[in-house]
């Protein structure tokens, strides 16, 4: 069995056997680097072993599906790596060394800051309990002015009737205020998030999935960066 097919087997095998997450576990540690970040093929797009946020988003999201009790020591060398690896932009990029390596075409021309994966690994570091205030500040900015481009393009069209236009390929154009975002992610708001239907006006490469992670168990620690 391969060491992607461990990971998976074991997380199903507990989530829908209740069968020991200790496999899982040991996969997905097996994964995770000494800085804390995530890498090693967990994002089969990138072939760098460094830690990539991609490749970290993924790891959190692996987190969440295990019990908080037994994997405090994972969780908390992420948070290490997220603390340490943010822009002032409030994004997380590529390093020159995984830019080196082998990428996948759609990765090789990614730019940066993005709101994905900011907001992705935010949302689900918020879920982790292991968001600091400044994380979390620096990714509402970002949100923030990400927004007002949008609005800008959306009112400078010379055409007043709804229309495709060609835009950011991480700029949603539903409707959201940039404060729910931060109060979610401080954990002072979590109300359950209304359901998206097919005629929504939600334009988004990537789905604002950080928003999702707002709705599962509160975190059994949270982390204050120094």
């Amino acid at each position: 069995m391969t060491q992607g097919a461990a990971l998976e087997a074991g997380i199903v095998d507990h989530l829908w056997f209740a069968a020991d997450p200790q496999p899982a576990i040991s996969a997905l540690a097996s994964y995770q680097n000494d800085d804390g970040g995530f890498g090693k093929g967990l994002e089969l797009d990138i072939e760098s072993p460094a830690s990539n946020p991609f490749a970290t988003w993924m790891g959190l999201i692996y987190l969440r599906s295990l019990p908080a009790t037994v994997t405090e020591h994972i969780r908390m060398k992420a948070a290490a790596w997220l603390s340490e690896n943010q822009a002032a932009d409030g994004d997380w990029h590529l390093s020159e060394e995984t830019r080196s390596r082998g990428l996948a075409p759609w990765l090789t021309t990614w730019t940066f800051p993005s709101l994905m994966p900011s907001c992705c690994l935010a949302g689900q570091a918020a879920a982790l309990g292991i968001a600091s205030p400044r994380m979390l500040d620096r990714v509402d900015a970002l949100f923030v002015s990400r927004r007002r481009w949008t609005r800008f393009e959306t009112e400078s069209s010379t055409n007043s009737r709804p229309t495709r236009t060609t835009r950011s390929p991480d700029a949603c154009q539903r409707s959201t205020s940039p404060s729910s975002f931060r109060r979610s992610c401080a954990g002072r708001e979590r109300t359950a998030l209304p359901t998206l239907k097919p005629s929504s006006t939600l334009r988004c490469a990537a789905p604002p999935n950080w928003r999702l992670a707002f709705q599962t168990r509160s975190p059994t620690s949270t982390y204050s960066a120094p």
